[in-house]
């Protein structure tokens, strides 16, 4: 019983003990923004980035407020209030009809921030 003491106050002594420095890693897939807005080409790489979610189409959503179907079945899982134009909040395709357009807004005004440090002339500043 004795050695059962012994071996499980040396197992939590050996599970206690850690190294004096902490592990510090330098991540190696993140830019920070000021080291890759650093050229013009970043930049345009970035404008054209934004593009990549357009068009702002939900299939889904949009179709049915359009006409182009039918009227719905009141069994079909919430495609009434949809055609009527009144999703639920919790409707999974409202939060996509708006998510995307809000991330486009977000990835311009992040590229905005750092526009006017950029290093480019005044006719692609302004373009």
């Amino acid at each position: 019983m004795k050695s059962r003491y012994i071996l499980c106050a040396l197992l939590t002594a050996c599970l206690l003990q850690s190294c004096e420095k902490s592990l510090q890693e330098t991540p190696k897939t993140v830019i920070s923004p000021d080291e890759f807005f650093k050229n013009p080409s970043s930049y345009e790489s970035a404008v054209t980035g934004i593009y990549a979610d357009f068009p702002l189409y939900v299939v889904y959503t949009h179709e049915m407020i359009t006409d182009l179907y039918a009227t719905p079945s009141a069994s079909a899982e919430q495609a009434l209030p949809i055609y009527n134009n009144q999703p639920t909040p919790d409707y999974y395709n409202a939060g996509g009809a708006w998510n995307t357009p809000y991330a486009v807004i977000k990835n311009a005004n992040f590229i905005l921030q750092y526009l006017p440090n950029a290093p480019l002339d005044d006719s692609k500043r302004h373009n």
